[in-house]
């Protein structure tokens, strides 16, 4: 061994050294990037800046995202509900999934920001339109809470006014104008 060097905060390095032929090592790397221990060789000569570039492949870093789904009133766990997971920069569909009997749903996802889009809703509720972001961290759970309201149903009736003689009720008085009131006013 020679010498060690350590790269700056723009990643160079430089030492003089008498002329000869050297063989470089990396022997540590940063953590988010995989180690390239494979020695290259080098020849300096008088005078000369020999410069040497090596790459370093990023690892691939791994985080999880649990997606819980209740009921917004109640907070009752829904099943069954599909959701769309994106990825934030490039809108790529990464994967589809549905919530469980627990309401849950979870997924390991490459470390970064993600689109969560609700595509199908449980029966009788409505579907939540709303995207939600998210960034997945290294070797952490990001857990999201997503609630849902349930469908307002309304029934709908007829009513029909006819408006008569009072003495003669085959003959229709038109333009008669009603107001309608519901059952508390």
């Amino acid at each position: 061994l020679v010498d060690t060097i350590t790269t700056d905060k723009n990643g160079e390095a430089s030492i003089k050294l008498v002329v000869g032929s050297y063989k470089v090592k990396e022997t540590i790397t940063g953590e988010e990037y995989v180690l390239n221990d494979n020695p290259v060789s080098v020849t300096l000569t008088e005078n000369q800046i020999k410069t040497m570039t090596f790459e370093n492949e990023k690892k691939i870093q791994y985080g999880n995202l649990k997606i819980v789904k209740v009921d917004k009133d109640t907070n009752a766990k829904l099943s069954g509900v599909v959701f769309e997971i994106y990825n934030y920069n490039t809108n790529k569909l990464v994967d589809t999934i549905t919530t469980d009997k627990n309401g849950e749903a979870s997924i390991k996802l490459v470390t970064g920001a993600y689109k969560i889009k609700e595509i199908k809703t449980k029966s009788g509720y409505v579907l939540n339109t709303n995207l939600i972001t998210v960034v997945i961290t290294k070797n952490e759970t990001k857990t999201v809470t997503i609630e849902n309201s349930k469908e307002e149903i309304t029934k709908y009736g007829t009513l029909k006014v006819i408006k008569v003689e009072k003495d003669n009720t085959e003959v229709r008085i038109p333009g008669v104008v009603f107001e309608i009131y519901d059952s508390n006013n």
